[in-house]
This record gives C-alpha cells, structure tokens and sequence, in this order.
C-alpha cells in the first residue's frame, strides 16, 4: 500500500517548486532576450517578439514535464531534463517556423534552452549536484552580461555621450541614440518634423513619435498604434524560402501635411500584391491626430498612387534601386521619385526612357484632378528631393558604379539614364550603354557629380536658427561615407561640397523647430547634430595647435609632434630648430609647464612662436592639456 503521507509530502514537494519555475520561466524570457536584443522584451520588434515568447512558452512545458517525473526521481535527472529541453525548445522552433514572418534565431534558441534546462533542473537536486548546477547557471548568466555589455551597455553609452567635431565654418555636437525604435531589421524608413518634435517611420512600417525630454538634450518616442501597409506577412509566405534572402519590402519617405487638421501623413513604400504576386510602388495616406497619434487608431490607409507596371520576382526586379522620396511644391503639387528598379536597359528594358511605364521617373501629382504625370525622366535611383525656398527643385540619385549625381529638375527635361551617365559598370571602366561618352550629349547634365559614389540619399536646405554660417547650403546624407555633404551654392552653380563625417549610413535628415539636424539612420540610431556647449571640447582648442604640430599634405611637420608630449623631455625632438631659450629651459613636460607655457610661449620660452591666435583663458589650457592625456 502507499504511504499517505508520503505522498502529501511529494505533493508539498511539487507545489514548492513551482515558485521557483514561475521565477525561471520569466527570466527565461527577460535574460535571453535583453542579451541577444540588448533591449528589454516589451521594446522588440514585432518579428522578434514572438520567438522570445515561444521561449517562455518551451519553458513552462519543460516545468510541468518536470513535475510530472515519477518518484523516486531518476539517477541522472540533468541528463534527462536536458533531453526534454531539446525536445520542447527544437518543437517551439518548428512552429515558429510555421510563419516566415517571425524571426527565428538559432543563437538565441541555443541561449534559451541552455538556460532553461539549467533552471528546470533545480528543484530536482541537493548537495553539491545543486551547486554545480548554480556554478553552471553563474557562467551562463556571466556570459550573457558580458554581451551586454558590449552590445547593449555601449550602445546605451553611446546615447548619452556627444561627439564634437571641427568642420570648415564651424564646430558641431553629435549625439546619437540607439534603440528609440527598437532593433530594426532592414533598412529604409523616414524622418519628418512635426511641431517641435518628429515622426519617424521605420523601413519595415513601425511608426514612432520622439519628442524632446526636460533638458531637451535627448529624445524620447513612443509607438504609434498604426504601421504602414506593406503587407510583408504575405509576401514572406509566398516568398516560400528562408525569409533571410527574401528582396526587400520597405518604407522608402514619410511627408506630413500639416495644412489639414488633423494631419495629413503621406507614406511611400513598397507594397507586394498577393494576388498578382508582384511589387509596385504604392504612396498611401492616412490622418494623424494633433499629437501625431491616428485619428482613428482603426483608420484605414488610401492608396494615393501605385507604380506601373506590376514588378515580378521571373521579371528580377533590383529591390535596391527604387527611389520614393516626396516633396511638395510651392503651388501644392507633389512630387514622387521612383527609380528604375533594375531595368538599365543592359539585359532587360530600359524603363527610364520608356513613358509608358512609371519608373526611372519623377512623377507630380496635381492637387485638383489627383492626376499622376511625369514630370521629369532618365533617372536611375533618386534618392533625394528638395524645393528650396527659391523655388528651385534639387534632386539626388545613385549611379552605377561612380557618377552619384546631384540634379536641377525641369518640368519635362531628361537626365539621360541609362544612355548617359558618369558613372561605369560594375567591375569595368566604362558603362555599355555609351562606352565613349565624356557628358551627358543630348540630356541635361547634372548640377554636380560624385565620382566615386558616395550613396546618396536625402538633402535639405539649412535654415539659418542654429547654423549662421550655413544658411541656404543644401545638406546631403550619404550611406556608403557614412557622411553629411555640404553643398555651398550659388543659384545653379555649385561652389564647393565639404563632407562632415557622422559614422553612420545617414538615410533621412531634417531640420527641427529650434534648427538642430535630426538624422535617420540605417541603423536604427536617431542622431542630432547641433552646436556644442562653449568650450566643451578640447579637441577644438587643440586644433589651433595641429595646423603646425601635425604632419601637412607633405608628410611633415613644422613643430614636434604632441603624442606623447606629457614626460617628455623639452626640446627633445630631433630635427626641429629649437630657440636658445627653449633648449636652456631642460626637465620634461608636465601638466603644470605646459599650462605656463600656453599661457605665453614667447615669455616662457623667449623666440618660440606663438601657438594660439589670442591669449587662451585657463578653460582653453585646461583643455588642450586634457586632450594630450589621452594623446599618448
């Protein structure tokens, strides 16, 4: 017979255990997640999140297979809870599976299980089989942190932290932001100011609102309940094969009209017809309330334009080269670029050239009618659009290999693609399609050329609230330098471009109400570029210094060099023509030295030039003396 009291001891036993797997199961979710996504799970993706879900789902089927073992408990129960992990955690896999739209990571698959066979595996042991089993789960853990700490810490330190740099007219502060939006898979996406804050639509449809803090130094977003209708779900499904080399899907720019109320959000973007199964180019509208949330959270989409003809995947279409920027005119037209998708005219048709399709085109729609027309053609990927406060209509676009151009557009002109170009095909030294052409022939040429590419995507014009001395210059982004372009101009002509180097792939800009930029990236970081606190970086007092202490184009220098200046002995550099009175001073550098030193070189040491245009106050020396610190 049974003992009774056996078995309520069993009973107490489970149900005491279930505590510690309701606990393991969340951190099941919470660990693995934060340290694959470096963001907590309530902040994922919505391709990512139902993996991490399924992970705490695999966990609680492994606890009650647990609970259920019979007593007495098997010799070598870690071997077969592992076993049972593997099951549940390879079953969880499989219906993930079952919908191409969700994210399936086998790395964090992998963490998961491990971690959860290690938890499940607690109630069931004693003595020092328990404490190898925590040693083991303190190793998982400690692995896990150190992955956050390099992928998730840093990129938070990132945020916080700003970056100073020197540029031809100005100094600049560079902050970036990760995670605003959550990880973002792909690129494309948009940003537009609204008020005195932005929206930003990512590539795959997530639309955000980011509005300033309290010290309006960072930005903060909120999700919107509204995405953009791609319809990437079906297209993953009848794409069939592993969604990882499926062609791209995205938002390609976000205008807001904000002469309605509420307002007017126009979106470009890919759109896949599941019927048809092919890709067009949609522009879809739908209203945001006054704080840029919907209307009507429920609120349909209208289709405001779609791209002709239907783009199959026999056709192989380049998921690349498709354009889709939107810009208004002054008149209340709307402008839609499209790009050519491919078609070069190689092997395939030359759509640019070609009026009855819409691609390779800049198209405007008239407020009136609601009539699409083109507008101008011969264009390969433009990337960028902008009417300036002139009036005057600038346009940016890819080229082959080489030959990015920036162009001036008129109603009814062709700018050549693919017949002319600046740019050769990839791999050779000339392009096929004109392989003796030195210009653009009979086409309009471009107002200025990139050579060699520099991946363009939008431009602004800068107004003068924060940045004097860049008013009216057109600001170009670029993904391949990962760079702002300045483009100074006069009216038609361009005077000269200056790239200011930000260390992302910059794909949309703006300019906020109080004239700081605002930048896009591909990826997922928000970056703000506005003017630095004074003095608040020392490598602008040092770079009064490097003009004579740096080597020039030549490979020289007119003074010693400053690494490693701090220790070093005075006047101990070879080859330099050192005064009498510096060469008399002996000793090394120290901070305190070289504080006097800047304070009047001339006096300190008699016959040395003078290393600062002024007298540099104690903030400047302090500076300077700091930055050769971390100099060494």
């Amino acid at each position: 017979m049974s003992d009774p009291r056996g078995s309520a001891a069993a009973l107490r036993r489970e149900l005491g255990a279930w505590p510690w797997h309701v606990l393991s199961g969340a951190l099941v979710v919470l660990g693995p997640a934060f340290i694959w996504f470096a963001v907590l799970p309530w902040r994922l993706a919505t391709r990512d999140a139902p993996q991490v879900i399924a992970m705490g789902a695999a966990y609680f089927a492994l606890a009650t297979w647990v609970a259920a073992m019979p007593m007495p408990r098997p010799r070598w129960p870690a071997a077969r809870v592992t076993a049972a992990a593997i099951v549940v955690f390879g079953g969880a896999w499989l219906v993930l599976s079952l919908w191409p739209e969700f994210a399936r990571s086998r790395g964090l698959i992998a963490l998961s299980m491990v971690w959860a066979a290690t938890l499940a595996v607690q109630p069931l042991l004693a003595g020092r089989a328990r404490g190898l089993f925590v040693g083991a789960a303190v190793l998982v853990a400690s692995g896990g942190l150190a992955r956050v700490e390099r992928s998730g810490a840093l990129r938070a330190s990132a945020a916080e932290s700003t970056q100073v740099r020197v540029t031809a007219l100005r100094a600049i502060a560079i902050r970036y932001q990760p995670g605003l939006t959550g990880p973002v898979a792909g690129d494309g996406g948009a940003i537009a100011a609204l008020g005195d804050g932005f929206v930003v639509v990512t590539g795959r449809g997530a639309i955000f609102r980011l509005s300033w803090d309290s010290t309006r130094t960072a930005l903060r977003s909120e999700r919107l309940p509204v995405s953009v209708p791609i319809d990437r779900p079906a297209f993953l499904a009848d794409w069939g094969a592993d969604s990882t080399t499926a062609p791209r899907l995205r938002v390609t720019d976000l205008l807001l009209d904000t002469t309605t109320s509420p307002v007017r959000a126009w979106v470009s973007h890919q759109y896949w017809n599941h019927e048809r199964k092919c890709v067009t180019l949609r522009v879809s509208s739908t209203f945001l309330g006054d704080t840029a949330r919907p209307a009507d959270p429920g609120a349909a989409w209208t289709t405001e334009f779609e791209s002709h003809p239907c783009l199959t995947m026999v056709q192989g279409y380049d998921d690349i080269e498709t354009g889709g920027r939107l810009a208004w005119t002054p008149d209340r037209r709307l402008l839609l670029t499209i790009g050519d998708h491919g078609f070069d005219g190689i092997r395939v048709p030359a759509y640019s050239q070609d009026t009855s399709n819409s691609y390779g085109k800049v198209l405007v729609r008239d407020p009136a009618s609601r009539a699409w027309t083109i507008f101008t053609l011969g264009h390969r990927n433009p990337q960028g659009l902008l009417v300036d406060r002139d009036g005057r209509i600038w346009e940016s676009e890819h080229g082959p290999q080489g030959g990015d151009e920036l162009n001036i557009l008129t109603a009814g002109r062709n700018y050549g693609w693919p017949l002319a170009t600046y740019g050769t095909q990839y791999g050779a030294t000339y392009w096929p399609l004109a392989p003796d052409a030195h210009d653009h022939g009979a086409f309009t040429e471009p107002a200025f050329v990139f050579v060699p590419s520099v991946a363009l995507s939008n431009l602004i014009e800068v107004r003068d609230t924060t940045f004097p001395e860049w008013t009216g210059d057109l600001m170009l982004s670029s993904l391949r330098t990962q760079s702002l372009w300045r483009v100074r101009h006069r009216g038609d002509r361009i005077v000269y471009v200056e790239p200011i180097q930000i260390g992302r792939r910059v794909r949309d800009l703006v300019q906020g109400a109080d004239g700081r930029l605002v930048l896009w990236t591909d990826e997922g970081d928000v970056v703000t570029v506005g003017r630095p606190r004074v003095n608040a970086s020392p490598d602008i007092a040092y770079g009064q210094c490097k003009g004579c202490h740096e080597p020039s184009l030549t490979g020289t220098a007119m003074a010693p060099a400053l690494r490693g200046v701090l220790d070093r002995g005075v006047a101990a550099a070879s080859g330099y023509p050192y005064s009498a009175a510096m060469r008399g001073l002996g000793g090394t550098w120290t901070a305190a030295r070289l504080d006097s030193f800047l304070l009047a070189p001339s006096r300190y040491a008699p016959g040395t030039t003078m290393v600062f245009g002024g007298v540099p106050d104690a903030a400047q020396r302090r500076q300077v003396i700091e930055y050769l610190r971390g100099y060494r």
